[in-house]
């Protein structure tokens, strides 16, 4: 036996029993056992993974510390048990993707747990968020190909800087980690994915999306692979501060507007143009608190006609499943505008002009509306935008957190045929909201009220059975039994559906298609009165 195959089984034996756990079970044929967890997924699936700095308080004004469970962290073996802390890694901003041309990962777009797992030293969790596109053709290819690799960044590698306060503590977990930030070096070669996670099923993508690149989407069949729902996942429309119902006498502000699906269609394919058409007027949407960003103007506001009355529509790349998602529920009935411009991105272009913009990432996203002033360049607010986003990244960071849920507070959140996927009143404790807190801000969604969500999904191969199957189950499983701990689960609500496991599931009803139709659970529902 030689050097390298005595490390590997030294390294293996512990896990492996794991592995052979389910193989033993299991039917068709197995994988090559590999000795780490490798997930490529949506930007979703960050939100398991804990934080850089679990104590940050930024402001002013002072903003908490959100929540955090770290998934992997919570699968490792404690020091308690003699071994070592575990260290968490994640990349710094502004890196290239080399698998995929033209992006550019934010920062904690890649993180790295590296820990002892049942007594086996050196174990790796790997997370890679980015396009539910890229991670579902990832999954289907072999293991062993190049077509399942992801870009994932280098333990301890270049760059790689001690965050201050080491060891920090999850809050969810109770655990301590190390935890180290601003990675620049990336694993060459890149590594196999074992699993992967997306906002939406693949059959959810049609060629009749396409976006202002010229891009159109394909739909992506669950051959050789399947998915499940994990969690649902609620979205919502966003519009700009500036954006406010008219007083039918006088036209000053007169408070925030409602959307309905027909509405939000008739913006998005081009049939309306200006506030105006719906009957709402857009305000000066001056920045009075000194945040940076522009706040509601208050109710009896003089309406003022020389303020911008267009509107200006930011939307994501057809790669994107919150596109997918967005066009399967609301634009139904008519396709997007394919014309319009690029902004945001690496180099940063900013959102400046009346323009149908195509955001290529969730912060750009929300920057399409309420600006940015940092870092630079910067970009101006568009007070008369709308937007969509999944229903956390709508809630406000002075009472969410900023940098963890709360990200919105240049725009809000708008029902959509008179219902919001949450009642964004802030919790008693956002690190640990209660069940009644969670059931009361999520009813309208959970009971089917509420048509703008979706599954997000884990995805996973039929033949051969992955080795790691038994460890990836354990996973998936503590996302859904402590997602009220996790950064969004204040807004999302448990739907582990996983072939050949119990469900574990708070919604009343069940989508099939993301577009419907929604199948309600039998039996008489007393919490959706």
């Amino acid at each position: 036996m030689d050097m390298l195959t005595w490390k590997y089984q030294k390294r293996c034996t512990a896990f492996c029993l794991i592995a052979l756990v389910f193989v033993a079970v299991a039917s068709g044929p197995v994988n090559v056992a590999f000795a780490d967890l490798n997930i490529v997924g949506s930007t979703h699936g960050q939100n398991y993974q804990g934080v850089t700095n679990p104590n940050a308080v930024v402001g002013p004004p002072p903003v908490p510390a959100g929540a955090a469970y770290a998934v992997p962290l919570a699968l490792c073996d404690p020091p308690s048990s003699g071994a070592p802390t575990p260290n968490r890694y994640t990349n710094a901003a502004n890196l290239s993707d080399p698998l995929q041309p033209g992006v550019v990962m934010p920062a904690n777009t890649s993180i790295v747990w590296v820990c002892t797992l049942n007594g086996v030293p050196n174990f790796t969790f790997r997370y890679t968020g980015g396009f539910s596109a890229f991670a579902y053709n990832a999954i289907k290819q072999p293991l062993t190909s190049t077509g399942s690799q992801f870009t994932s960044i280098v333990p301890g590698g270049t760059g790689c800087t001690a965050v201050a306060g080491n060891p920090q503590t999850d809050p969810g977990t109770g655990l301590k980690y190390n935890s180290f930030q601003s990675c620049t070096q990336l694993a060459s070669p890149p590594f196999n994915a074992n699993f992967a996670t997306s906002d939406t099923k693949g059959t959810n993508f049609a060629a009749t999306m396409c976006d202002q690149t010229g891009a159109c989407a394909a739909p992506i069949l669950d051959t050789g692979v399947q998915s499940f729902p994990i969690t649902a996942t609620p979205f919502v429309m966003i519009v700009g501060n500036g954006v406010q119902k008219c007083n039918p006498t006088d036209n000053s502000a007169n408070g925030k507007i409602t959307l309905t699906r027909s509405q939000v269609e008739a913006i998005f394919s081009g049939q309306v143009s200006s506030w105006n058409q719906l009957g709402y007027c857009v305000y000066p949407a001056t920045d009075t608190d000194g945040d940076g960003f522009p706040n509601l103007d208050p109710i009896g506001t003089v309406f003022n006609a020389s303020v911008d009355q267009l509107v200006v529509t930011c939307s994501r790349p057809i790669t994107a499943g919150t596109r997918i998602i967005f066009d399967s529920i609301v634009m139904r009935d008519a396709a997007q505008l394919t014309y319009g411009i690029v902004a945001g991105g690496t180099p940063f272009v900013p959102f400046e002009g009346d323009h149908n913009y195509l955001a290529p990432t969730v912060m750009d996203g929300l920057t399409c509306v309420q600006g940015r002033t940092t870092p630079s360049p910067t970009s101006t607010a568009n007070p008369n935008a709308i937007s969509y986003n999944r229903a956390d990244e709508a809630s406000n960071s002075t009472d969410f957190g900023a940098g963890n849920v709360g990200k919105m507070n240049g725009g809000y959140p708008v029902p959509l045929d008179g219902d919001l996927p949450s009642n964004y009143v802030k919790p008693g404790n956002i690190q640990a909201p209660t069940a009644t807190e969670r059931a009361t801000s999520q009813k309208d969604f959970r009971c089917g009220r509420y048509s703008f969500w979706s599954d997000w999904v884990g995805i996973q191969r039929t033949s051969p059975v992955d080795a790691n199957q038994a460890l990836w189950t354990q996973y998936v499983n503590l996302i859904a039994q402590n997602l009220s701990l996790t950064p969004a689960g204040f807004f999302w609500a448990e739907d582990l559906r996983q072939p050949g496991n119990p469900v574990v599931s708070e919604m009343s009803i069940q989508k099939g298609p993301v577009k419907g139709p929604t199948q309600y659970n039998p039996g008489f529902n007393t919490a959706c009165r």
